[in-house]
């Protein structure tokens, strides 16, 4: 005889593929509540310019790493701090 109190296979299933679904949903960020670094209004995406390049170096070479969330703005760039970072 099954204990009532105890979920069916089959529940358990539907379960995790509801949870599955709703993490998806989040503007293709899985997991989380937050939005992708770079839909901020008014940061460039896509290919670096050299110039761009040449400004994250020198500022880079002047001040060091580090502090990554915030160095676009101080280096003057439109550019997120993640993308600084991996650049």
């Amino acid at each position: 005889m099954r204990n009532p109190s105890l979920p069916t296979l089959a529940t358990t299933k539907t379960k995790v593929k509801n949870n599955s679904n709703k993490s998806t949903n989040n503007n293709n960020n899985i997991g989380t509540n937050y939005s992708p670094c770079c839909n901020n209004v008014g940061l460039k995406r896509g290919p670096w310019t050299p110039e761009e390049d040449e400004v994250l170096a020198n500022y880079i070479n002047k001040e060091g790493e580090g502090r990554w969330r915030t160095l676009p703005k101080r280096a003057g760039l439109l550019r997120c701090g993640k993308s600084c970072r991996l650049r």
